[in-house]
C-alpha cells in the first residue's frame, strides 16, 4: 500500500482507490509516497518501488484468473474433510 498521508503515528494508505488508516510506529519517518507493508492495521516494512510494482502486477493477475469461469479456483473442491467439533458440555 502507497502511503498518501503522515500525521505522527497514523498514517492514511491506498492501493486501487481504497483508503485505509493504518499506524507506523515502526518505521522510522514514514513519508508520503513510500510503499509499505501492512499486517492487522500496522506499518511493518517498507517495500521499495520496483517490489512494489512487482507485487501489485501478480495480485492483478491472480485477481483477473480468480474471476474467470476457467480459473483453477473454480469448482475446486477440498481435499479433506474438516473434523466436527464435540463440545463437551452437550
Amino acid at each position: 500500500m502507497r502511503i498518501v498521508a503522515v500525521k505522527g503515528t497514523a498514517a492514511t494508505v491506498a492501493l486501487s482507490g481504497l483508503k485505509k488508516e493504518i499506524d507506523v510506529r515502526f518505521l522510522a519517518r514514514p513519508r508520503r509516497g513510500e510503499y509499505v507493508l501492512v499486517h492487522a492495521g500496522f506499518a511493518i516494512a517498507r517495500v521499495g518501488p520496483s517490489e512494489a510494482r512487482k507485487t501489485l502486477a501478480l495480485a492483478r493477475r491472480a485477481a483477473a484468473l480468480a474471476s474467470t469461469e476457467r480459473s483453477v479456483f473454480y469448482g475446486a473442491r477440498p481435499r479433506y474433510r474438516l473434523p466436527r467439533i464435540i463440545h463437551e458440555d452437550r
